[in-house]
């Protein structure tokens, strides 16, 4: 017979049919796999994603039964085991055991990661771990288990009790709340805890139905029974670790889907069976007695209970007046007051409190502060600590705290708690009365702020404040003073507040009487004091002005409001400015005739240049050197109005300027400003971009001299301002129309930006945005001034647009009235096809062929012309004419080679370049109008002498030929030993010097010559390698040298910078340089000489030799040195690839060693070896 009452299995049953689990007469049915059919539908991805899984780690309660077990086999047993074994069939998935010996290990192991999946869990009520949960598959109620003559009749019956669980997740924190005082244990196991009850250690026992069943009827018959059923549920899932993710939505399908027969099979052959229910006789018996006697005592109590009802009626009806005497005392009063019990939860609050902290009354009865949180949670804590601390000391306690009300706005309040004891002595809890103080709190704050400022104003000024009282008695004084008067009166405020003649015993003799006759006459006529007195103070004479109001008070007293301000220096100022005034008058006398010699004295020699340069134009020169003459008169003209730029200032200023138009091609105009500013860019490392809209009108009416200043000065500061990146010139026409356009003239950079607070004062004459500028770049700041009055007289507009660290755009707008809309072109209606990676070039290579009235083609095979980037100019049937696009600049913007190949430069795109190199590739010939001219300088440079210091023969060969072609002395050595040795002999204007040599290297020359020096660095020395490494540089700098040179050097980069270093001057060239200039080509124009290669073959054999040596005896250095030496001499042939692939795997030889480096050297030497055979092959030809 079962120990379980009647009553109690009703309970129990009932909960079981609610969670839909069987009938113990359900026949078994062996398990069905579930198909489509039965609801679950599984893509073919999730198919082949389950197939592809390797088998899920499973970890299970080893002694949970009958839920979960191991059998005796190790197996593992069960409802879990069955739905696992189902879940397995339905997807296709298996499962490895990983045996543990108890559920908390196995726990362990699913947090850690060590298992993927562990069954069975409580679902879980939050967020805590790392693991997620299938849906419950199965749901079973939990009971309560107690001796046999317990009786308790729900949860709430066992409060105070020692309760003893197995899994603390059977009680949740709403059941928790419920038995606050009771005992709560935690076995290891169900068998355990249950033993703890049967034993008498333990008063009763929470757990699942289904384990208790089976450990009853197993272990404990007729020992435990099963009192009440819990109200608890246990949810049970699978933990699946979160690398499987994807599976748990799969599972969930699984278990939705399963079929109910196989759900009341699982349930049916494992859980519970058919009770008796019904008591023993011998027990009915005794249990009748016992109700016998108990009726009788309680007939005996009735009676006297209705005696003591009818007493306790009168005295709950007196308390109930008590009670609702005290509600209506709390709710009527406006401050929040709230009571708490001894255990801190509270009991009562007004409806104060609730509006106060937006709360309601029954989230808080019988909840702590902890609990309820009616204020932020590190408030409620502190609060709940200090409530235990004033019932713990039973003393009153108060504090100032700051809380959130119910709007969210923080609020100061007076926090009064005070103890109260009940009336047998024990402690009844406390009460809780809050007081809003925050608008007293926030008039302190105000008052003390507005205290604070008056001081702080007034210790600060630089002025005095006073008030100055006339009493009818004729007494004078001061209230208030206020200020810095000990530096102006040599007073404090306090003593001249104390007495006001000290004060006034001050102020000169001379000037007392002015100051009584304005204090009578402002009391007279209401009118306010303001003139200026001396004061005695500091030993020496100040000036002082006030300014004071008057006001009359009721009975006849005037006072005065004001201040005194000390004018001294103002005084001082003004006489300065007298005398400024009148040596600025001299001075402008002066400046005019200065401006007026210098006119004459600078237009005098530049006249001259530019006219022998228009004659010169008229000889018979060929089309280049007619070029090449062009931009030298371009260059003057430009120079000339660059001298002229203090002239037109003076002019503005004056108003004599004037602006005269006259018909202009803006495009040669651009062509000219690109090609005199891409020379400055260049030597920066800049790129030029350039654009011209195709709606640009062929000749436009505008001061082209004006113009073409005002663009020179804006790309000239570009280029100044940026350091990397790129500039240039872009026009677009904005608005069309008939005999008029809207042109926007925009010059851009990547340089260093302005800050927008500095813009306003950019166009100031001699200003720039910042001092450290000046120091920087240099500069007189006048350029743009220039650049803004002319604009304005073309009747123009001109702004900046700017962001430090990103660039400038400064745009001049004007408008335009059109001369001659198009002009007629040979190449009218030929056909060009553009094919470049870049977008924005062929953009505007396209801008320029459209004026040209060159057709863009579609195919290549319907174009005349091709462009196309250089890179893919051997890709092009050769019968085609083509014009490779390079970034390589060029003096004239694009370049014919011997060979008949034509290459156009897009650093900067010049509109002339292009009409050149599509006349010449359609067989037309240039007009003299269209030339493009090359900007040419040359340098004074005989009896210059220039030391070169390079271990390489054909290097040395090649450098001192560009330095005898350009004028200079060379003295060639080999090695930095050598080059000190010469140096002792002989003086050299500047030293060249290869970085990696035997013997001594150029940095440990460079270190040598300057400690000769000391202080001073007589001789620039110049680094010239063929390391383009971004840290040589550095290195060069720290060894001491001036600058750095790459090989290859072309003869313009070596003429320009040995000129800035040497530090001389350019000047006119000459026909006959232009001429011997043109007879002997420079080797980087692909003209070598053969005892050049016949040197650099020999030598590079040598070269290839020590490397060899070298690798076989695993001496990287001495193979890193060599490959340097190669690479170096091989960009002076045009072979900058091998070049700069030798220098990198150098530069990781001296990093490591020759391990891993054997094919990298194969492909250097064979590279080598390819190089050789070509210039062979070239000596022969040029043979």
């Amino acid at each position: 017979m079962s120990l379980i009452d009647s009553a109690t299995v009703e309970n129990i049953e009932a909960s079981a049919l609610r969670l839909t689990l069987p009938s113990p007469t359900n026949p078994v049915s062996p398990p069905q796999i579930p198909d489509e059919a039965h609801g679950l539908a599984l893509t073919a991805d999730e198919r082949r994603w389950l197939a592809s899984l390797p088998p899920i780690k499973l970890g299970i309660d080893p002694d949970w039964a009958p839920i979960a077990y191991i059998d005796a086999n190790g197996r593992p047993s069960g409802i879990v085991a069955d739905y696992l074994a189902y879940i397995s069939k339905s997807l296709g998935i298996r499962f490895a055991l990983v045996k543990t010996k108890s559920w908390a290990e196995t726990l362990s192991l699913a947090q850690s990661g060590q298992v993927d999946a562990a069954a069975p869990v409580n679902a879980p009520t939050g967020h805590g771990d790392d693991l997620l949960y299938s849906t419950p598959f199965i749901t079973l109620p939990d009971v309560i288990v107690t001796r046999p003559h317990a009786l308790p009749q729900g949860i709430v019956d066992l409060a105070g009790r020692r309760i003893v669980i197995s899994d603390p997740s059977e009680l949740p924190a709403q059941v928790l709340r419920q038995l606050p005082d009771a005992d709560i244990a935690v076995a290891t196991n169900a068998y355990h805890a249950m033993q703890e009850v049967a034993e008498g250690r333990a008063d009763a026992y929470l757990g699942n139905a289904a384990i208790v069943d089976f450990n009853i009827r197993s272990y404990f018959p007729g020992a435990l029974k099963i009192a009440s059923p819990a109200n608890i549920e246990s949810r049970l899932t699978i933990s699946i670790n979160r690398r499987y993710e994807r599976l748990v939505p799969i599972i969930n399908n699984a278990i939705a889907a399963m079929p109910k027969m196989e759900q009341q099979r699982i349930r049916s052959r494992w859980l519970w069976p058919r009770y008796s229910v019904g008591l023993p006789w011998r027990t009915f018996e005794l249990t009748l007695l016992g109700a016998a006697v108990i009726l009788a005592i309680i007939i005996i109590a009735y009676i006297r209970l209705r005696h003591e009802v009818r007493q306790r009626r009168a005295v709950e009806h007196e308390l109930a007046d008590q009670l609702s005497f005290r509600e209506a005392l709390m709710e009527s009063l406006p401050y929040p007051l709230a009571a708490k019990d001894s255990a801190n939860r509270y009991i009562a609050l007004n409806h104060a409190y609730e509006t106060a902290f937006s709360v309601k009354r029954e989230d808080l009865i019988g909840r702590t502060t902890l609990e309820a949180l009616p204020v932020e949670p590190a408030w409620s804590k502190q609060i709940h600590a200090m409530s235990e601390q004033v019932q713990d000391q039973n003393r009153a306690h108060h504090a100032e705290v700051n809380l959130m009300d119910g709007d969210h706005k923080l609020r100061s309040w007076l926090y009064w708690m005070h103890p109260f004891q009940l009336p047998s002595g024990k402690p009844g809890g406390l009460l809780v009365t809050l007081v809003d103080v925050t608008t007293i709190r926030d008039a302190e704050q105000r008052a003390r702020a507005l205290d604070q400022r008056l001081r702080r104003v007034t210790s600060h000024l630089p002025v005095v404040v006073f008030e100055l009282r006339h009493t009818p008695d004729g007494a004078l004084r001061f209230p208030y003073v206020g200020g810095d008067t000990r530096a102006m009166w040599n007073l404090d405020a306090l003593t001249m507040e104390a007495d006001a003649l000290t004060a006034l015993s001050r102020v000169h003799p001379d000037d007392r009487p002015l100051i009584k006759t304005a204090v009578k006459y402002s009391a007279l006529t209401m009118t306010p004091i303001s003139i200026d007195f001396r004061c005695m103070s500091h030993g020496r004479e100040r000036w002082i002005h006030t300014e004071a109001t008057p006001q009359t008070e009721p009975d006849g007293t005037m006072f005065w409001s004001g201040v005194w301000s000390d004018v001294t220096h103002a005084k001082a100022q003004g006489e300065e400015l007298a005398r400024a005034k009148e040596a600025a008058e001299i001075a402008a006398a002066s400046k005019s005739r200065f401006l007026a010699t210098m006119s004459h004295e600078i237009r005098t020699p530049m006249n001259g240049i530019i006219g022998m340069l228009e004659l010169l134009r008229h000889e018979s020169l060929s089309t280049k050197q007619q070029r090449m003459l062009h931009m030298i008169g371009e260059s003057a003209m430009t120079l000339m109005q660059i001298l002229d730029d203090v002239l037109d200032f003076s002019k503005i200023d004056a108003g004599h300027l004037e602006i005269v138009t006259e018909p202009t091609d803006l495009r040669a105009l651009v062509d000219g400003v690109s090609a005199m500013a891409s020379t400055l860019a260049h030597d920066k490392g800049l790129v030029v971009r350039n654009s011209v809209s195709n709606q640009l009108a062929a000749e436009l009416n505008v001061d082209g001299l004006r113009l073409r200043q005002i663009l020179i000065n804006l790309i000239s500061n570009a280029i100044k301002f940026t350091e990397n990146g790129e500039v240039g010139i872009s026009i677009s026409v904005f608005d069309q129309r008939e005999a008029c356009q809207r042109v926007h003239f925009t010059v851009h950079d990547t340089g260093i930006g302005i800050a927008p607070a500095q813009l306003q004062c950019l166009f100031a004459p001699f200003t720039q945005a910042d001092t450290s500028i000046v120091r920087r770049f240099g500069g007189t700041g006048l350029g743009l001034a220039i650049c803004k009055r002319l604009v304005e007289l073309m009747h123009g507009f001109i702004h900046i647009e700017s962001t430090p660290d990103f660039g400038t755009r400064v745009t001049v707008e004007l408008d335009l009235d059109v001369q001659l809309q198009t002009r007629s072109t040979p190449l009218a209606g030929k056909h060009a096809h553009i094919a470049s990676s870049d977008p924005a070039l062929a953009a505007a290579l396209c801008e320029l062929l459209t004026p040209l009235g060159i057709i863009p083609a579609g195919a290549a095979s319907q174009a005349d012309i091709h462009f196309i980037d250089e890179s893919r100019l051997e890709a092009i049937d050769n019968d085609k004419p083509a014009i490779g696009l390079t970034d390589a600049p060029t003096p004239t913007g694009y370049e014919i080679s011997a060979d008949g190949t034509c290459r156009l430069s897009h650093n900067p795109l010049m509109y002339s370049a292009v009409e050149a190199l599509c006349l010449h590739v359609v067989g037309a010939t240039p007009s003299a109008e269209n030339d493009i001219r090359n900007l040419h300088v040359e340098y004074q440079t005989s009896g210059i002498q220039v030391l070169v210091v390079d271990d390489h023969p054909v290097n040395r060969l090649v450098i001192k030929a560009q330095l005898e072609r350009l004028g200079y002395t060379a003295v060639a050595v080999s090695n930095g030993m050598d080059a000190l040795r010469v140096l002792d002999d002989s003086d050299f204007a500047l030293i060249l010097t290869d970085c990696a040599m035997p013997e001594m290297d150029g940095y440990e020359l460079t270190k040598r010559i300057r400690s000769r020096e000391h202080r001073s660095r007589d001789t620039p020395i110049v680094a010239l390698t063929a390391s383009a490494l971004p840290d040589e540089a550095i290195r060069c700098a720290e060894a001491g040298m001036d600058g750095l040179l790459i090989k290859p050097t072309t003869l313009a980069v070596l003429r320009d910078k040995l000129a800035h270093w040497i530090g001389i001057s350019p000047c006119p060239t000459r026909p006959d340089s232009i001429s011997s200039l043109a007879q002997h080509p420079s080797p980087e124009e692909g003209a070598y000489p053969p005892i050049l290669i016949q040197g650099f073959v020999t030598e590079t054999l040598k070269d290839i030799a020590f490397l060899q040596a070298a690798v076989a005896d695993k001496n990287a250095v001495a193979a890193a040195d060599r490959i340097h030496r190669i690479a170096g001499a091989s960009k002076l042939f045009g072979s900058g690839a091998l070049g700069d692939y030798g220098e990198k795997l150098a530069a990781q030889l001296r990093l490591g060693d020759l391990s891993g480096q054997e094919a990298a050297l194969a492909v250097f030497c064979t590279k080598v070896e390819q190089l050789i055979t070509r210039l062979n092959k070239a000596r022969t030809s040029g043979e």
